[in-house]
């Protein structure tokens, strides 16, 4: 992907790829836009599509508002973006990444908890 797109792609954090995940990013509507016609671009002419039904894009309240469009179809906003793991809100807010942590953390110790609660396992294997 780092090859293909080596021509149109930014310095971090304005634009972002990981295998086939890419973030766009920019203080204005517009530029978006703008740098979303020029990947569909580069895209097609490599044999590859955006699906605009995936593509999602977030605006931060502090920034623009307005819709972000495609080839003239409005892309779905979203107030959670989730990307390699983390979660970011519009607003800025943490509450969705902690829960999600404290969910997954919840989640691995009840994999173990048979283990770890067992007394007929030693100690040592435990650790």
């Amino acid at each position: 992907m780092a090859v293909v797109t080596q021509s149109i792609t930014d310095q971090s954090p304005w634009c972002m790829l990981f295998a086939d995940d890419v973030i766009l990013c920019s203080t204005r509507r517009e530029v978006v836009e703008e740098k979303l016609e020029e990947w569909r671009r580069e895209m097609v002419n490599r044999g590859l599509n955006i699906s605009r039904k995936k593509t999602e894009y977030l605006s931060l309240k502090n920034g623009e508002n307005g819709e972000v469009s495609l080839l003239g179809e409005r892309l779905k906003r979203v107030v959670n973006l989730r990307y390699l793991g983390s979660t970011v809100a519009e607003d800025g807010d943490l509450g969705a990444e902690i829960s999600h942590r404290i969910q997954a953390g919840w989640k691995n110790w009840k994999k173990v908890r048979g283990v770890r609660c067992d007394r007929k396992i030693w100690v040592k294997l435990k650790g």
